[in-house]
């Protein structure tokens, strides 16, 4: 995604009360984005609900592939619960 890209989609989420920005203040050019209790709600049911979807997703692959994808998902995904509070 392109930087102008990028900025826009923060700007939205953060106009919709999703992320906030803090300016670093060890260096002000930089920005860190901290995600709002009503982003992590959101992303929590998002979660749930493409858990509950895998079934129907996965469904056409053979068990191995089902279980391989799983797996996948599994490591992709559990960095961002690590760092939910």
């Amino acid at each position: 995604m392109a930087k102008n890209g990028l900025s826009g989609l923060v700007d939205r989420m953060e106009r919709r009360g999703l992320v906030r920005r803090e300016t670093l203040e060890h260096d002000r050019r930089a920005v860190a984005l901290s995600t709002t209790a009503l982003g992590k709600e959101i992303v929590g049911a998002l979660y749930a609900d493409v858990a509950d979807r895998m079934p129907d997703i996965a469904g056409a692959l053979p068990p191995d592939e089902q279980r391989r994808l799983a797996s996948s998902i599994a490591r992709i995904t559990a960095p961002a619960y690590l760092t939910r509070s």
